[in-house]
């Protein structure tokens, strides 16, 4: 039985300490954001400060980006969502909190962690990058953890490619199929109008892609792209398509 099937088999996932405190994180950044910038705890000048420096400026033109020294913000961005709806914080702790803990379990705890966070940060990187080449159309104020979580939803439709699930808690579709369903619906809402930032959900995407097959490294590329004899093959860290590490269910679980 996957642990995806053990999992369903029961009306919650056990969630371990990565999962848990990324949502505690992630609920306490953005009540310390909205105290700050909503609600004047630090002052003016406090409120400034974060707005200026927490969100990802890409491609915007008076700068204030990465690109303008605030490199940070490919990082920091993730940690704070929409300071109008809190559905946007919600939906992503949904995502989060029903796919988080499959790959917690097989890879650990730091190595989802660093996963997670790696994606995140692709999705900074990617949008900074298309933003700079294609402002009039990537070029924007960037918030929320929504790259990580299309990174997961990655490693699940990799992992996971036969599994059912319900999309939009509906319809139930194949493993497989997420992947080009979300990329369908990412490109319809923004055809809409609706501001999503669909650059830093295709970075967190291809960031997971590359991280799951270990195709970021030169000597993987290089031989993809001419087939000439490479180094030793060496182990994926994250390791989707044998089930991951194997690390016992009792290591990740307080």
């Amino acid at each position: 039985m996957s642990n995806f099937e053990s999992q369903q088999r029961m009306n919650l996932p056990s969630v371990g300490n990565g999962v848990r405190k990324l949502m505690i994180i992630f609920v306490s950044a953005q009540v310390f954001f909205l105290l700050i910038t909503r609600w004047n705890f630090l002052g003016s000048s406090g409120a400034l400060l974060a707005v200026e420096n927490l969100p990802l400026y890409a491609g915007l033109p008076d700068g204030g980006g990465p690109l303008s020294g605030r490199f940070w913000q490919v990082f920091t961005y993730m940690w704070i969502h929409d300071t109008e709806s809190i559905m946007h914080l919600a939906f992503n702790l949904i995502i989060l909190y029903f796919f988080g803990p499959l790959f917690e379990r097989s890879w650990g705890t730091r190595d989802f962690l660093r996963f997670f966070i790696l994606c995140g940060i692709g999705g900074g990187v990617f949008t900074t990058i298309l933003s700079e080449i294609f402002p009039g159309m990537f070029g924007a104020v960037v918030v929320g953890s929504s790259a990580a979580m299309l990174g997961l939803i990655v490693a699940f439709s990799m992992r996971f490619p036969d599994e059912e699930i319900l999309l939009f808690f509906i319809l139930p579709i194949k493993g497989r199929l997420i992947v080009p369903i979300t990329l369908v619906v990412d490109l319809l809402v923004r055809l809409s109008g609706s501001p999503i930032a669909i650059a830093a959900h295709w970075g967190g995407m291809i960031t997971a892609y590359l991280l799951l097959t270990g195709n970021w490294r030169p000597w993987k590329l290089r031989r993809a792209l001419n087939s000439l004899k490479t180094p030793r093959k060496k182990k994926v860290v994250f390791d989707v398509l044998d089930g991951g590490k194997g690390k016992k269910d009792d290591k990740w679980i307080n």
